[in-house]
């Protein structure tokens, strides 16, 4: 009985792989490819760097826990911001589910994946800027922790790799002064960058509390520095956010993000007022 079970597991992941290799294939001739995720289809431009990518995601295995969490939690009259939106596939699985979707990404050749993508799935409520969210405005150096911008590792921490570029910068105060309405949900993947860029956002945490999900990222850091940044982050938004939940959906407390399965590995919290 189970190797039955396992043996139609295997040859429906094999179908769906040829089916997408095929789909893949004519996709080129089309100009997109369909993918799909849960019960959300979008097109994509056939690129080979991210054809693996993109199979993983079509099969379902691509960070379930976030997909999980934005089908449970968004809501259609929310306004949706991606910060880290990378070539796309959170803010066009999320562009149905709500309002409207506004995204940054400053890798210049993620942007452009995510631009194509955006444009040929014509998604009138989505927003897309080509500069970075951070402490500061101004032009900053990028590279990626991976060793090529465009492979979903870029960072403003790794600023000393040979393969570096300059991108823009603002802050988080000028781009919600600049904006009439309420920010509900906020998405933050910014491989380390977070570390910078949360402090700066109290003001509007307090007044509107909007749900964060937030991916840490502390072993890019200096492990001499690692607790110090953690508790930085804590204190920026403990006193606005009663509930902290795991990737699974299970309560934790502050005090386990000091602890080393948050502090020596890649984690993501979901913050709920």
């Amino acid at each position: 009985m189970a190797f039955n079970l396992r043996t139609r597991i295997k040859y429906r992941l094999l179908n769906l792989r040829i089916s997408y290799w095929w789909s893949f294939l004519m996709g080129k001739l089309k100009g997109y490819v369909l993918v799909k995720n849960n019960d959300i289809e979008f097109k994509i431009t056939p690129s080979f760097r991210y054809f693996w990518f993109w199979m993983q995601f079509n099969e379902g295995n691509y960070e379930k826990e976030t997909f999980i969490i934005f089908n449970k939690f968004l809501k259609k009259h929310y306004n949706y911001v991606d910060i880290g939106a990378w070539i796309g596939p959170t803010v066009l699985y999320c562009a149905p589910l709500v309002n409207k979707v506004i995204a940054f990404e400053p890798d210049p050749i993620a942007f452009r994946q995510l631009n194509k993508h955006v444009s040929i799935n014509k998604t009138p409520n989505v927003i897309l800027n080509n500069y970075a969210l951070s402490s500061r405005n101004g032009s900053l150096k990028m590279s990626s922790f991976g060793g090529n911008l465009g492979d979903s590792m870029s960072s403003l921490l790794d600023t000393h790799h040979a393969k570096n570029v300059s991108i823009q910068s603002r802050t988080w105060m000028e781009f919600s002064e600049n904006i009439d309405f309420k920010i509900d949900f906020i998405k933050i993947d910014i491989e380390g960058g977070e570390f910078e860029l949360l402090p700066t956002m109290v003001e509007y945490l307090e007044k509107y509390k909007p749900n964060i999900h937030l991916s840490l990222h502390a072993p890019y850091l200096d492990a001499t520095v690692r607790l110090g940044e953690m508790k930085k982050i804590i204190n920026s938004i403990k006193p606005y956010y009663s509930q902290i939940l795991s990737e699974e959906l299970k309560a934790i407390t502050y005090d386990d993000l000091l602890t080393k399965p948050y502090t020596d590995n890649f984690t993501a919290v979901l913050l709920l007022n």
